[in-house]
C-alpha cells in the first residue's frame, strides 16, 4: 500500500474515533448523568409504607392513611421534578463569554492546543514517537496553567442552574411537609420512627455507590449471616448502634455534598472550568471514600468484638465476599478438580495429588485475595478520579486523549496484581492438566477453567421491597452517644 493511502486511511479512522470520543464527553459521561440524574429522585416510595406500619404496629386505618401520604408525595414529587428536567432540556448551557478570565484561559488552551500539533512527515508516520511521555509532560505543564488561574469567584447563575438550585430547595420542601403529615400517626413521634427512617434514607439514597464499600451496611451483613435472634448477634448490640450512628452520619454527609455541589458542577462543566470541576469531583470523590474507609476500619473492629475462632473467621471471610464480590468470582482450578474428582475415575494416589494442588491453590489465592483487597479501595478512586480528569480535559481539548496527569500507580499496580492472579490459575490448571492427561482435562467445560466475569451489582444494601429493611433501634444508648 502507498504511503498517502496509508496515511489518509489512518486519518479517516482517528478522526472517526475523536468524533466518537468528543460526542461522548459533550454526553459528560455516566458519572456526570448519575450525578444530576440522583436530584431527582424521592426521598420516600410507594414500597416504603408498609414497612413503615409494620415496624411501628400501625392499625389498618393508619396504615392506609401511610400509604395515602406517600403516594400523593410520590405523586406530586414526580410532577414537578418531571416540568424541572422539561425545563433543562430547553435550558442553554454555561455562558463561556461570562468568565472573567477568558483572555487568559483561551490564551493558555492556543499553546496547548499548539503544542499538541504533531510536526512530523506524514510519510514517515510510526518511524518516530509522536506520544512520547517528555511530549505529554510538556502538553500537560501548559494545560496545568489554567488550573493555576485566580479564583473566578461568584459567577451569574445560569438559567440551567437556577433551575437545578431551586429544585434542590423545592425537593427539600416536599420532603419536610410529608415528615410534617407524618407526624399526625401514632408512632412516627416515637425513638424508633428515627431508626425506620434512618433505614428508609439508606434504602433510597439518591446516588449509587460508586465504590465497593461505599454502601455496605455492616449491621445487616451481621444480621444475615448470624441471625437477627442469634445470640451473638444480641450481644454485639452495643456495637452495632456505635457503629450505625457513624455510618449514617457519613451517609448523611455524602449525600447532601453530593446534593448541594451537583448544580455547580454541572455548571462548571458546561463552562468548560476545569478548575472548579476537578474541586467539586474531589470533594464528592472524598465524602464517598469517607464511608468506604469507616466500614473497612469497622469491619476489623466488629470482628474484634466476635470471639476468635471460627464464627469470626467465617464473617470475615463472608463479609469480604459481600463487599468485594468481583474478587471471589469463582477459582478455575478449584472448579476443575471439583468437576474432575465428580465426574472421573481415578486411582487413589491422583485423587490425593489432586487435593493436594487445590489445597495449596487455596493457601496462594487467598494471600492474592487479601492483597487485592488492600490495593481496591485506592485503585477505585484513583481510576474514577482519573476519569473524570480525562473527561474535563478532552470536553475542552477533544483531539487530546492523555488526560491531565500520567496514569495513577495504583492503576499501573493492580493491573499487574490482576496479572499475578490469573497467571496462578493458570499455572494450577497447568498441573492439573499435566497430572491427568490432556485428554481428560480436555473434557473439562471450558467455563470451570476460566474466571467467571465480575458482579456488577451494588453492595450488600436492601434493593428491592421484596427484602427487609435493616432497623437499627434508636434507643437510650443512642440518644446518650448524641
Amino acid at each position: 500500500m502507498k504511503p498517502g493511502i496509508q496515511w489518509l486511511r489512518m486519518v479517516a479512522a482517528l478522526l472517526a474515533f475523536l468524533g466518537t470520543a468528543q460526542a461522548s464527553a459533550q454526553v459528560g459521561g455516566p458519572y456526570f448523568g448519575d450525578m444530576e440524574r440522583g436530584l431527582f429522585y424521592p426521598s420516600y416510595l410507594q414500597r416504603d409504607a408498609a414497612a413503615i406500619a409494620e415496624e411501628l404496629g400501625l392499625a389498618d386505618d393508619e396504615r392506609v392513611l401511610v400509604e395515602i401520604l406517600i403516594d400523593r408525595y410520590v405523586e406530586q414529587f414526580q410532577a414537578e421534578s418531571e416540568q424541572v428536567q422539561a425545563a433543562l432540556r430547553e435550558a442553554g448551557g454555561g455562558d463561556q463569554e461570562q468568565m472573567p478570565d477568558l483572555n487568559d484561559r483561551n490564551q493558555i488552551r492556543r499553546d496547548a492546543r499548539d503544542a499538541m500539533k504533531i510536526k512530523a512527515d506524514p510519510t514517515k508516520l510510526g518511524t518516530t514517537s509522536t506520544n512520547s511521555r517528555e511530549r505529554r509532560e510538556r502538553i500537560n505543564k501548559i494545560i496545568r496553567r489554567e488550573l493555576e488561574l485566580s479564583n473566578v469567584g461568584v459567577l451569574p447563575t445560569t438559567e440551567r442552574t437556577s433551575l437545578l438550585k431551586g429544585w434542590g430547595v423545592r425537593r427539600q420542601q416536599l420532603e419536610a411537609e410529608l415528615l410534617a403529615e407524618f407526624s399526625l400517626i401514632k408512632g412516627v413521634g416515637s425513638s424508633h420512627w428515627e431508626a425506620v427512617d434512618r433505614a428508609i434514607r439508606r434504602l433510597n439514597s439518591a446516588w449509587r455507590e460508586q465504590f465497593r464499600g461505599e454502601e455496605t451496611d455492616l449491621d445487616l451483613l451481621l444480621s444475615n449471616h448470624f441471625g437477627a435472634d442469634s445470640d451473638l448477634f444480641k450481644r454485639l448490640r452495643n456495637k452495632r448502634l456505635e457503629y450505625a450512628m457513624g455510618y449514617d452520619e457519613l451517609l448523611r454527609n455524602r449525600d447532601e455534598i453530593l446534593a448541594t455541589t451537583t448544580p455547580d458542577l454541572l455548571d462548571s462543566r458546561d463552562r468548560t472550568d476545569m478548575r472548579t470541576v476537578l474541586s467539586l469531583i474531589d470533594r464528592q470523590l472524598r465524602a464517598r471514600g469517607d464511608l468506604v474507609d469507616y466500614n473497612l476500619q469497622w469491619l476489623n473492629l466488629i470482628c474484634e468484638a466476635i470471639p476468635e475462632g471460627v464464627e469470626r473467621d467465617r464473617f470475615r471471610a463472608y463479609a469480604l465476599k459481600e463487599i468485594f464480590p468481583d474478587l471471589h468470582r469463582g477459582d478455575p482450578p478449584t472448579m476443575t478438580i471439583g468437576y474432575l474428582l465428580k465426574n472421573m475415575e481415578f486411582d487413589s494416589e491422583v485423587v490425593e495429588a489432586l487435593n493436594q494442588i487445590q489445597e495449596n491453590y487455596k493457601s496462594e489465592k487467598d494471600i492474592w485475595r487479601l492483597v487485592a483487597i488492600e490495593l481496591r479501595p485506592e485503585q477505585e478512586q484513583d481510576r474514577l478520579r482519573y476519569e473524570l480528569e480525562s473527561n474535563i480535559v478532552m470536553l475542552v481539548y477533544p483531539t487530546w486523549l492523555n488526560g491531565l496527569n500520567m496514569t495513577p500507580q495504583s492503576l499501573i499496580g493492580w493491573r499487574d496484581h490482576l496479572q499475578a492472579g490469573l497467571q496462578i490459575d493458570l499455572d494450577y490448571n497447568q498441573q492439573i492438566q499435566q497430572l491427568v492427561s490432556d485428554q481428560i482435562y480436555g473434557q473439562v467445560p471450558g467455563r470451570l477453567r476460566t474466571p467467571r466475569s465480575g458482579d456488577p451489582r451494588r453492595g450488600p444494601v436492601p434493593a428491592s421491597a421484596s427484602r427487609n429493611m435493616n432497623v437499627v433501634y434508636w434507643d437510650e444508648l443512642m440518644r446518650r452517644g448524641q
